[in-house]
């Protein structure tokens, strides 16, 4: 994968972006994967709304969007996402994370 983020309006939202391949062991070839997501700011310096989409190649691609809060600024994150995929039927999921940083 390759990754890249790009900050606008000093941090107060984020747009991060990445491409690559997963290699399919099943059918025997490498499929395309990408992903694009958005981190705004809410209520600083705590709350932040987040909105992705994520795909790879032969799939329907996902979206999903949430809140993500830090307990303790840049320490302690936890952040929560509902999403679906289309298909027959469609694919709802949720999500939630916990992130430290040391």
């Amino acid at each position: 994968n390759a990754i890249g983020s790009f900050s606008f309006a000093h941090d107060r939202a984020v747009i991060h972006v990445n491409g690559g391949a997963i290699r399919d062991d099943k059918a025997d070839h490498v499929r395309g994967a990408w992903g694009l997501g958005l981190e705004a700011l809410l209520d600083a310096p705590r709350l932040y709304g987040i909105l992705e989409t994520y795909g790879i190649r032969d799939e329907k691609p996902t979206l999903h969007g949430g809140l993500r809060f830090w307990i303790r600024p840049q320490r302690v994150q936890v952040d929560s996402t509902v999403g679906t995929q289309s298909g027959d039927p469609d694919r709802r999921f949720y999500t939630i994370g916990l992130r430290v940083l040391f």
